[in-house]
């Protein structure tokens, strides 16, 4: 994957952990209701480019500096969104 994908499928991810932080914070909106929003929905239209893999290893990547720089709301909003991407077929969560 070239640097330019590698930018953009970070800014895509970037962009959705975002979504996943609101929801946290919102207590009327749950984690669950982000994955019908049409944001969500623009936003994993993108993630269609990539392989799961790679977008499973570059939010976990991202998670492992979220949790050494101690910002656990984005954390639990990154394992969120692993989820919904998980559910989606955009990644691949283990059990």
């Amino acid at each position: 994957m070239g640097m330019i994908a590698e930018l953009k499928l970070g800014r895509t991810l970037t962009k959705l952990t975002g979504l996943f932080v609101e929801a946290n914070r919102d207590p009327h909106f749950s984690h669950e209701d982000v994955r019908s929003t049409e944001k969500y929905q623009q936003l994993t239209e993108k993630l269609k480019a990539y392989n799961p893999t790679k977008v499973t290893i570059e939010l976990l990547n991202n998670m492992m500096v979220t949790l050494k720089m101690g910002n656990d709301e984005r954390h639990t909003a990154q394992s969120h969104l692993l989820d919904a991407l998980d559910k989606d077929g955009f990644a691949i969560k283990e059990t």
